[in-house]
C-alpha cells in the first residue's frame, strides 16, 4: 500500500490517493451500485450483472455459466472510513451488511435473483473472516498491477 500512499498522511492525501476519489465517481457513474435493503450501516452495496467469463463450479457446488445473473460486492468506502473514525474496526458493520444480503437474496420474491455473489479485494484475509472463499484471480494487468499495490 505505500506505492499508493506515498507520503501521504491524515488529512493529506498525496501521489495515486489524490486519484481515488475521482475513480470512484467514475466507478459508480459507470456501474452503478445499490444499497442492500435494511443496511444500517451501507458499507457494503451490490451491482447485480450478468457473469462474462466461462463456465464455473464454486465449492459448494453451485454452476455458474456465462450470462447468469451474478451479484457483485462493492465496499461504498466512504461508509467505512466514517464507521472506523466512531467505532474502530468496521468487521462488525461489514457482517451486518452480510447478513442484510443474504435475506434480501433469499426473499421469494427479491430481485435479487442471482447465481452467487463475488467480489475482488486486496485484502483476502478479510474476506476469508467474513465467511467468503478464496480464489486465485488469473495472472493479468489488473492482477499485476494490484499485486503492486500491497
Amino acid at each position: 500500500m505505500k506505492m499508493l500512499a506515498g507520503r501521504s498522511r491524515p488529512g493529506r492525501a498525496r501521489g495515486a490517493v489524490l486519484a481515488w476519489p475521482r475513480w470512484e465517481r467514475l466507478a459508480n457513474t459507470r456501474w452503478p451500485t445499490q444499497k442492500i435493503p435494511e443496511t444500517r450501516y451501507d458499507v457494503l452495496r451490490v451491482r447485480i450483472a450478468p457473469y462474462r467469463f466461462g463456465s464455473l463450479t464454486l465449492p459448494d457446488g453451485t454452476r455458474i455459466i456465462r450470462g447468469a445473473p451474478i451479484g457483485e460486492l462493492h465496499c461504498n468506502n466512504d461508509s467505512p472510513l466514517a464507521f472506523v473514525r466512531l467505532h474502530g474496526t468496521p468487521y462488525p458493520a461489514a457482517r451486518d451488511d452480510l447478513r442484510c444480503l443474504a435475506r434480501w437474496s433469499s426473499a421469494s420474491n427479491s430481485e435479487a435473483d442471482v447465481v452467487a455473489f463475488h467480489g475482488l479485494t486486496l485484502i483476502a484475509p478479510a474476506a476469508a473472516r467474513l465467511g467468503f472463499s478464496l480464489r486465485e484471480q488469473p495472472h493479468s494487468l489488473r492482477s499485476f498491477i494490484a499485486c503492486r499495490w500491497e
